[in-house]
């Protein structure tokens, strides 16, 4: 409170000249990101400070200035929010005494509103009261402190620690300051619940809710991993439930329940666009379509008969239209079905979007151009759903087709739509063995079938479509892109940019999100619980009729559904699904294979062909070779590279910073590569988070060294998830050794050692050479060894050195380096450098130590005998 009255003054708010490029937007992500997300690098040093000449608080970016804490405008914006807190909380205690005191009718808001007033001493401060009462509101006064370190100890996620947004907006009036709006979120469903669940003896969760996902659903796996004790089934109750609903899917079959399961899909191969009539002439099935399926069609963009349409889905125009015309064929089923059983006239269309009345009447004309238009179609949403499903349900019991035209989101879990019928339709209908029906009275029937289009936008859709931007939607956004990166889901690149795109407008692939695994389980978590509104009564349709989206199935292909117990109609469609898989997995297998031979190509290249070539041409191969090696010191992950520089690399399904790999040779031939341990090979593992964490430790004891990397674009974080991984064989035989060559030159720049080149006729014989005091070569050799080199292994360097040596000009002595020491202690045996000795190799064991600094030996043998 001090540190704010004597640094700031009650001056206007300014952002400086260097900052004002429009309206500014800011993140700062105490969570995974721990760092602020500005529009530049600079701007991640942000300060507040005084300045009386001008009577601003002026708002800059200053590095040096932000090493003092006091004056972060985050930190000011924290101790600011403590005042606002404990000016309130008094202001609540004075209106409080004064309401008793003076016997007042007043409410407690009126009271503190009163009292703010009073203290402002303005009769035009009504603004300033409702911002300050409406803090109030947000329970800026509340205490709710569940971060105990027993639970959350250093965890760094965004649930323990939540995050902070600051959007500044620049205001060119000179008589008003410029606003800073701080949005702080220090609380998350997940830490609530972990915090009850250790506090609680039981604590019950949704069936759903364990669902591999954390879209529309909490994080369940970092809920879990905080909560000190969990119950979990034991294998043989888990058996027990196995055989249970093994036992009730088979008393559903033998009582002559057969789900028909349909794949909506449209009626056209082997083209890729077509012209919109006619589409509609091949799904209605009608000679001429009226033009008034045209000039009515709702959607924003409308159609033209002679609009190019894209089969594949692509741009708005195309999606949605063939997204309509999905529903109309869905519609036409539900009525042939329903001709040819009249007492199966209950059928529901789930959608994603709820249906607008202009579309709702262009999907009656499509019906009526075929004839069918009398069906009645009823949209259901989450506002009406009362009202409309009680008269749907009469229709229905009535025998009555009235098509549900409603969304996954308008019905709820606790939505039942089994409708009443008769005892005398009873008779004509399936009873489930799977239970009993007791006397005739309140007799119900689940629905006889379902649509089910393919979910879209489970993740929130960013970028260039939003009209404006909404501060909501932003901190919605952040929790969702946090969650999917700490997951493994998205690199943190991905993560920065989708971020970047909502603040600044910037383009960005929404339907790459579809693709994640995330996405798409949560997608058939709708479609399951979609299923589940069939299966509430025992008494059914011989012939329940579910209609699925062509494009639903991706949702359905995951472990975690094939190995849930679930319902009849669900254990339909995942057979369906099973059989679709198998020839996925064929197809699957066989990509891989070709996928694992492109990659041996171009490994091949790098391992055996160039190394063959360089011998045979040094001088002819020297600049190809230089240009690759800088390619892969940019690019050792190819998530944002060019298709080209990703063909380098191995694309996983999820981010990895670790893998297994089987190969022959030296890195000649990928035999396999995977996430998970490799079974049929003898296999070998590249640990990033390990490697990673080497570097780093180099990194942040030597700050020089990572700054001059920074700056040539070679820095990276290793301990961070990527999609694109370089082939192991580029990785080990080329990366490596070029970072460590790298690192050297780095060093003895600033050991202000000068480093040549060798000469074109003896390039990469030896990295480079370094010459004596006394105008000596000495070939400098730097390796990246691990802790196992022995005596035998060292000897064999020496060997292959002496046959490099033969090609050279002059026999000149050889220093190995080694770039890392990974345990203390190393056993690696040390010849360090001395001109009077008459030995040709020397060696040190590394030019970092265990604890990532700067080995002095080697420095002072650099120091003392290199010019």
């Amino acid at each position: 409170m001090k540190l704010l009255k004597s640094s700031f003054q009650l001056y206007r708010v300014k952002l400086d000249d260097s900052l004002r490029n429009g309206n500014q937007r800011f993140i700062f992500n105490l969570g995974m990101q721990n760092q602020l997300l500005g529009k530049t690098e600079a701007e991640r040093y942000l300060v507040i400070q005084s300045d009386p000449k001008q009577q601003l608080n002026l708002i800059k970016s200053d590095k040096a200035l932000y090493q003092h804490g006091e004056l972060r405008l985050s930190q000011v914006l924290k101790y600011l929010q403590k005042l606002i807190r404990f000016f309130v909380k008094n202001v609540q205690k004075i209106g409080q005494n004064v309401t008793r005191a003076e016997r007042k009718d007043w409410t407690a808001n009126e009271a503190t509103a009163y009292i703010i007033r009073s203290i402002l001493d303005e009769s035009n401060e009504e603004d300033k009261t409702t911002y300050i009462l409406s803090r109030l509101e947000d329970g800026i006064t509340g205490r709710f402190d569940l971060t105990t370190e027993r639970l959350f100890g250093d965890n760094q996620s965004i649930y323990a620690n939540g995050y902070e947004y600051l959007q500044i907006m620049s205001n060119d009036d000179k008589a008003f300051g410029d606003h800073v709006y701080w949005y702080h979120s220090n609380f998350s469903a997940e830490r609530l619940l972990a915090f009850l669940a250790n506090k609680w003896h039981v604590y019950g969760l949704s069936a759903t809710a364990k669902s591999p996902t954390m879209l529309n659903n909490f994080d369940y796996q970092w809920i879990e991993a905080h909560v000190k004790n969990n119950y979990q089934l034991s294998t043989q109750l888990e058996k027990e439930l196995d055989k249970e609903n093994k036992d009730y899917l088979a008393a559903e079959r033998r009582a002559g329940i057969n789900v028909s399961i349909t794949n909506v899909d449209l009626p056209i191969k082997g083209q890729d666009t077509i012209f919109a009539k006619d589409l509609l002439q091949r799904v209605l099935k009608v000679n001429r379509i009226p033009a008034e399926l045209f000039t009515v069609y709702p959607e924003e963009e409308g159609v033209r008969p002679n609009d190019a349409i894209s089969l594949a889905g692509d741009g708005q125009v195309s999606f949605t239209l063939l997204r309509n015309l999905k529903t109309v064929q869905a519609l036409i089923t539900f009525a042939k079905f329903y001709n040819e059983r009249p007492l199966n006239p209950a059928y529901v269309l789930f959608k994603n979007k709820k249906v607008s009345e202009e579309l709702l009447h262009w999907y009656k004309l499509c019906l009526k151009a075929i004839g069918m238009g009398k069906v009645s179609l009823t949209v259901v949403d989450a506002q009406n759903a009362q009202q409309k499903i009680p008269l749907i349900k009469k229709d229905w019991t009535n025998g009555k087709l009235n098509i549900m035209v409603t969304t996954y989101a308008a019905l709820g879990r606790g939505i039942n739509l089994h409708y009443s019928i008769d005892a005398e339709t009873l008779t004509e209908l399936v009873k489930s063995k799977n239970g009993v029906i007791i006397g005739k009275q309140n007799l119900s029937k689940d629905i006889d079938g379902e649509y089910l289009e393919a979910p879209t936008h489970i993740a929130t859709w960013i970028g260039r479509g939003d009209k404006q931007f909404l501060i909501k939607k932003m901190l919605h956004i952040i929790g969702e892109q946090d969650a999917l990166y700490g997951n493994g889901h998205i690199t943190r690149a991905t993560y920065r940019k989708n971020l970047y795109a909502y603040i600044n407008g910037g383009p960005v692939n929404n339907y790459r999100q579809n693709d994640l695994q995330p996405v798409k389980i949560a997608g058939g978590v709708y479609i399951e619980q979609a299923l589940g509104r069939m299966a509430r009564t025992n008494i059914k349709s011989s012939c329940p009729l579910i209609l699925i989206d062509n494009a639903a199935k991706k949702n359905l292909v995951s472990d975690y559904l094939n190995n849930k117990r679930t319902t009849l109609e669900m254990a339909a469609v995942l057979a369906d699904i099973s059989e679709i898989e198998a020839e996925l997995k064929k197809e699957k297998a066989r990509l891989l294979y070709e996928k694992l031979n492109m990659a041996n190509e171009i490994q091949y290249r790098f391992t055996v062909w160039l190394p063959s070539q360089l011998q045979e041409d040094r001088q002819g191969t020297k600049e190809l070779w230089q240009r690759l090696r800088e390619m892969i010191l940019k690019y050792p992950f190819g998530d944002d590279a060019s298709a080209t520089i990703q063909r380098l690399h191995w694309q996983f399904e999820k981010a990895v910073n670790k893998y297994y790999f089987a190969i022959d040779g030296d890195y000649n031939w990928l035999l396999a590569i995977n996430t998970v341990p490799i079974q049929r090979y003898n296999q070998h593992q590249f640990d990033f988070v390990h490697y990673g964490k080497t570097l780093n430790r180099i990194y942040e004891a030597n700050p020089w060294l990572k700054e001059e990397l920074d700056l040539l674009g070679y820095y990276h974080d290793f301990e961070k998830p990527h999609y694109y991984q370089l082939l192991p064989g580029i990785f080990n035989n080329f990366y490596r050794p070029a970072l460590s060559e790298e690192v050297f030159k780095v060093i003895c720049k600033y050991l202000g050692i000068k480093v040549y080149s060798m000469a074109d006729n003896e390039f990469e014989l030896f990295d480079c050479y370094l010459q004596t005091k006394d105008k000596k070569k000495v070939f400098i050799d730097i390796k990246d060894y691990n802790e196992i080199t022995n005596a035998t292994e060292q000897a064999e360097v020496f060997k292959k050195a002496r046959l490099k040596l033969a090609n050279c000009t002059e026999n000149n002595p050889v220093y190995f380096i080694n770039f890392r020491q990974l345990k203390p202690n190393s056993k690696y045996e040390q010849k360090l450098f001395t001109p009077q000795s008459d030995q040709q190799f020397f060696t040190c064991p590394s030019m970092f130590l265990a604890d990532g600094k700067l080995n002095s030996q080697f420095a002072k043998n650099l120091l003392d005998y290199f010019e």
